[in-house]
């Protein structure tokens, strides 16, 4: 037996798919023309240099986003699927140990990834025809990309180790990848900045390296150590499933439906069945309600304290000024450097926070319909008196009972941090009520409608994609990235930015309403996907012949 068997054919395998080749010429391409439309969208090029710096940290920022996400696409669910469908056991009848399956894993998801990652470089040196950059910032870009990925991947691989509900392995991979990355917050010099393997990425600068040039090669360091030790973890979590044997392991029912005895009394739970069965399907098993309370707690302490800072220090100003008229010998009051940056934080903390509670939103909408469909329940709901809106229906109000409450709490205290900047950055005093006014209620709307944006997209996706894990991807990508990925094309951008859960909801919404049907009874382990993105790829039932009729005759 050779060493590291699942490494070398699944590197194998990889190689010779059709995929990767398609993978390693796509990126490229659509980086190439994303940065050209970019680049001519630009109101006023100035000098060339700060063009070329300005493309040079758009499309290297893609490429961050792209190592970042490739963990959630391509390793959240690779050990966890195995689990589910119980063929992760027959791998140790052979004399295989744990860290043959994970890095077979590893190499398996990793390949694909780092070909369209180094696909990437050679456009990103394109910046280098318009200055402003060096090679150094290229090489070193390359290098803290490459680190994050690795990371990622290995957080996914971890994360599948330890879950067997596809939905939650990609959320909760989303989680901690976001932690490590950002919570150090590495796009500023701090003694916690290295801890993110993104801080190699924000350091590799000509500016930033020659001053902290420390960081940047302890972040590589970090991340490398962070990456074994995800490794390590599972590696062990599948030698004690293997020891343990799959079936002491929670099955795929018990995980995706816990008896709703658990949650709530018995009577409560008939009325709903008999209301609407498709609202008491939803509301099996566990539910994500604890995790949205305690994102709402984590942005209220947040953007409280933050409020309070900032009034501090800006109070603190205004007293200067006052007493500066008084005496020409006041101090000025010293405040931090941070403080100039936390109206910035603020905002950048309130748009992670509510992507966070779409992933989870987006998650627990895949999971429900996806689960239903392959456990045959949608064809069994459709053979009652029960009209596809009322499924519909059902599947909106569980979401609305789990997510409403604590989705409004966290929009309060998004309000009042919005009123507070609006507030202190508004010039003429007979423009703040009104403009106050006007963003409040705007910004009112957009957040509920782009929560409605995510529900119904992710129904439908759940509904029409093959897995549960490429449902939830695609919802994360079409719903969450996009729509963010978008505003680097000015206003263009932020024209699309601003209807687009519009487009998406009446889209998604049109689809299940039309197609609902034909895909409630669609079997996910048939060849092919029924719908990847468009609705003309919805497979055409089947014609039957009319009773009675003998073939041939």
């Amino acid at each position: 037996m050779t060493f590291l068997p699942i490494v070398e054919r699944e590197l194998r395998v990889t190689a010779r798919n059709s995929a990767t080749y398609a993978v390693r010429m796509f990126t490229p391409v659509a980086v190439a023309v994303f940065g050209i439309i970019r680049l001519l969208l630009t109101p006023r090029p100035g000098p060339r240099a700060l063009t070329g710096a300005d493309m040079f940290a758009t499309l290297s920022s893609l490429a961050l986003l792209f190592c970042v996400l490739e963990g959630v696409r391509k390793t959240a669910d690779c050990l966890s699927g195995e689990k589910r469908e119980g063929t992760l056991g027959l791998l140790f009848l052979t004399d295989l140990k744990g860290y043959d399956v994970i890095l077979g894993k590893l190499a398996a998801a990793s390949l694909t990834s780092l070909y369209a990652l180094f696909a990437i470089l050679p456009i990103l040196a394109w910046s280098l025809f318009l200055g402003g950059v060096t090679f150094g910032e290229i090489w070193r870009v390359g290098l803290a990309s490459t680190s994050v990925l690795v990371f990622s991947l290995s957080a996914g691989i971890w994360i599948s180790a330890r879950s067997y509900s596809a939905s939650r392995a990609m959320a909760g991979t989303f989680f901690v990848v976001l932690l490590f990355l950002f919570v150090p917050f590495p796009m500023i010099a701090s003694p916690l900045a290295p801890l993110s393997p993104a801080r190699a990425f924000f350091a590799s600068s000509d500016a930033v390296y020659r001053i902290y040039p420390r960081e940047f090669w302890i972040s590589l360091l970090l991340s490398v150590v962070f990456s074994w030790s995800f490794l390590a973890r599972a590696s062990a979590i599948i030698n004690r499933f293997c020891e343990e044997g799959a079936s002491d392991g929670p099955t795929p029912s018990a995980q995706a439906g816990v008896s709703m005895s658990n949650s709530g009394d018995r009577s409560s739970h008939a009325k709903a069945l008999e209301d609407n069965p498709m609202f008491w399907l939803a509301n099996r098993g566990r539910n994500p309600a604890m995790l949205i309370w305690l994102l709402a707690l984590i942005a209220a302490i947040f953007i409280t304290s933050s409020l309070c800072v900032l009034h501090h220090y800006n109070a603190a100003s205004l007293n200067y000024v006052v007493q500066q008229q008084a005496s020409p010998f006041v101090r000025p009051p010293i405040a931090p450097t941070w403080v100039s940056d936390l109206s910035l934080l603020l905002v950048v903390f309130v748009a992670i926070m509510n992507s966070l509670v779409k992933v989870l939103l987006a998650s627990q909408a895949c999971r429900c319909l996806a689960e239903a469909r392959r456990s045959a329940a949608l064809e069994l709901l459709l053979c009652t008196p029960l009209k596809v809106a009322d499924i519909l229906e059902g599947q909106i109000l569980a979401l609305r009972r789990i997510f409403l409450r604590p989705a409004l709490v966290l929009l309060v205290f998004e309000m009042g941090g919005l009123f507070w900047l609006l507030q202190n950055n508004m010039g003429p005093k007979d423009l703040v009520v009104s403009g106050v006014v006007i963003a409040e209620t705007a910004f009112a709307i957009f957040f509920f409608v782009d929560l409605q944006a995510v529900a119904w997209v992710a129904m439908w996706f759940g509904l029409c994609s093959k897995t549960e894990s490429r449902a939830m991807f695609k919802t994360t990508f079409l719903t969450i990235l996009l729509p963010h990925v978008l505003l680097v094309l000015y206003c263009l951008g932020w024209a699309l930015f601003v209807f687009w859960p519009i487009g998406t909801l009446i889209w998604a919404r049109l689809q299940l309403q039309d197609n609902f049907r034909v895909l409630a009874g669609y079997r996910s382990s048939s060849s092919g996907e029924p719908s990847a993105w468009m609705a003309y790829e919805i497979p055409t039932p089947p014609k039957q012949e009319p009773m009675g009729v003998v073939q041939g005759q």
